[in-house]
């Protein structure tokens, strides 16, 4: 009786959402296809721990040990790097516009000038990090650890830094304007300028 009640339920979903318009029916559906190319260049990162300018754009290496690898000025945008490991790791100039690094270990690695706006960071260690120069614009880095990490000229708009530990951290020359501070209040110090 109960399974008969599940499928009548089931079947009364789809034909409602058949009978919706597509755009309405699918519009929170959002499923990028990967690029051939990120996937050829997921297996020779794999390999050689190495892979300076490639497209490694919606590619998933969750859960990876890529510690002390080479990824300088590679495009990862839309990437998921949840809980992995680049410590030490080489991003200079990187390409990690929404990005997720949920979780992830990225002390000591190199991010300067790289793109992380909208990336989200929850919980990532970044502890002793370069992110000098970087665009964090609208990056989540909620209860990170940017202990002793280098922000020197980042650009913070909108960055959200609630409960992040900051001690140490270098922001001299970064950009605030409706940044949310670890503390949890608004910074609009350079919104005017």
């Amino acid at each position: 009786m109960v399974k008969k009640l599940e499928m009548l339920l089931v079947l009364l979903l789809a034909i409602f959402l058949l009978m919706l318009p597509s755009e309405t029916a699918f519009a929170q559906i959002n499923i990028a296809p990967i690029p051939r190319e990120s996937l050829n260049n997921q297996v020779t990162l794999k390999k050689t721990n190495s892979c300076p300018q490639c497209n490694l754009q919606v590619i998933n290496l969750q859960r990876n040990d890529l510690t002390d690898a080479n990824l300088e000025k590679a495009d990862l945008e839309s990437a998921n790097l949840n809980e992995s490991n680049l410590a030490n790791a080489n991003l200079a100039g990187a390409n990690l516009s929404k990005v997720s690094l949920r979780l992830v270990t990225l002390s000591e690695a190199d991010l300067n000038n790289s793109n992380l706006s909208e990336a989200t960071l929850y919980k990532a260690d970044l502890t002793g990090a370069n992110l000098s120069g970087s665009n964090l614009s609208g990056a989540n880095l909620n209860k990170a650890n940017l202990e002793n990490a280098d922000l020197s000229g980042a650009n913070l708009f909108k960055a959200y830094f609630r409960d992040a530990n900051i001690s140490g951290a270098n922001f001299d020359g970064a950009r605030f304007c409706n940044t949310v501070l670890a503390t949890g209040k608004l910074s609009y110090e350079d919104c005017r300028k």
